[in-house]
């Protein structure tokens, strides 16, 4: 459902609804090794956080509840339960989305920011700012900015990254089977069509792009 780059073993860590797991893998797909998560519920996102020597910090997002979880990960942890000493909980302030809920996740290094998708009926994109009352605000008027009106029609929202180079951030939809890229303001810059794929629902970058 979503993927995070990890620059200290330039691995990726994916996560997946249903069972909530997340499973770290080489570039090419390769599996590592799979991390259970017990007591999460539809887990839709996943993002880089930082590194803090062996262990690497991840936020995942859980759909319904629309809250988001630091995770810590090292070479030695293989479960990690809802509320143990692995994890930091942060409450959106966004009530139960149910399954149109919270979808992507991405962090903002610059300004200590994440930003969320909400996945459609309305289509949000959010700024999240875990230090500010309400930690939640709505970054850009979603439903407006993909109703064609840009040259992009979206009709739903299933992950985004943010470009630290670019200061821009990229959208992904898997209904319209496209990645739009967007300034902070929601001023579309271009498209990229990724109709080749099948149900894509997760997007990140590596050193590289």
């Amino acid at each position: 459902s979503g993927a995070a780059y990890s620059p200290l073993n330039n691995t990726l860590f994916v996560v997946h609804n249903g069972n909530c797991q997340i499973d770290e893998t080489n570039l090419t797909g390769g599996l590592i090794r799979s991390i259970t998560l017990t007591s999460f519920l539809d887990c839709e996102a996943i993002a880089y956080f930082n590194t803090t020597g062996n262990d690497t910090w991840l936020v995942v997002g859980e759909e319904g509840r629309a809250n988001i979880t630091h995770i810590r990960i090292n070479s030695s942890i293989s479960a990690i339960t809802y509320g143990d000493s692995n994890t930091i909980k942060y409450d959106l302030g966004l009530g139960n989305l149910a399954n149109l809920g919270l979808e992507g996740i991405t962090y903002d290094s610059r300004r200590n920011l994440y930003y969320g998708v909400k996945e459609k009926t309305l289509m949000e994109v959010y700024q999240i700012n875990l230090s500010a009352s309400p930690a939640t605000t709505t970054l850009f008027n979603a439903t407006q900015v993909f109703n064609g009106s840009q040259g992009t029609t979206f009709t739903d929202l299933s992950d985004l990254y943010y470009d630290n180079n670019t200061d821009t951030l990229f959208i992904l939809s898997h209904e319209s089977a496209a990645i739009a890229n967007v300034y902070l303001n929601g001023t579309i810059i271009r498209n990229l069509s990724v109709s080749h794929m099948t149900q894509p629902e997760g997007i990140t970058f590596n050193t590289k792009g």
